[in-house]
């Protein structure tokens, strides 16, 4: 049950709480970010009990992305491996991560940083804050320098966003590199 434990210690959730999330976790093939969300459990607890139990610390996105970000993270790679760059500090990649446990998220991330040159630190990020950027993903196209959000509501499905920034041919290539390499180590 992991960080859900923590979630029963702080009263956030009771035992029967507990019970009919694992359920739903359950039919919902696993998701438990999305999960918890339903059962508007704060994101701000969720994450707080997500970094006491990973030892990982937390980081919350800002409104407003740096141009470069995207680049350097594949979006098949952000939404399959639950992962997104959140700010770049100091030559430092920061990455805000849904299950920082992932190890397989965590060997992407270890290519990433191999192909970019890029040490990176990771964090626990809130899923709101994870469904943002993924979304700014989408509106991604190239030449803006910066990356902005403006959410009119709390309802994640409804977000909107302004440009993106850098070559979106460099992201495909790098894009299609990091596929063939992470199925070759796959296949080994």
């Amino acid at each position: 049950m992991g960080y859900l434990e923590k979630l029963v210690e702080k009263n956030i959730i009771n035992r029967y709480q507990l019970n009919d999330i694992l359920e739903k976790v359950k039919e919902m093939s696993g998701d438990i970010d999305r999960v918890l969300e339903l059962y508007k459990i704060p994101d701000t607890e969720t994450r707080s009990a997500k970094a006491a139990f990973f030892g990982v610390p937390e980081i919350i996105a800002p409104e407003i992305l740096q141009s470069n970000l995207f680049g350097m993270v594949p979006v098949d790679a952000a939404r399959n491996y639950r992962f997104v760059p959140v700010i770049e500090e100091n030559g430092v990649l920061k990455i805000g991560m849904l299950d920082p446990g992932n190890l397989e998220a965590r060997n992407a991330l270890q290519f990433i940083a191999s192909q970019t040159n890029m040490p990176f630190e990771a964090y626990v990020i809130s899923y709101s804050d994870f469904n943002r950027i993924v979304t700014m993903y989408s509106g991604y196209q190239g030449d803006a320098t910066v990356i902005s959000h403006h959410d009119s509501s709390e309802d994640v499905s409804n977000l909107e966003n302004d440009s993106v920034g850098a070559e979106e041919s460099d992201q495909i290539s790098f894009s299609e590199s990091f596929d063939t390499k992470i199925k070759s180590t796959d296949a080994s």
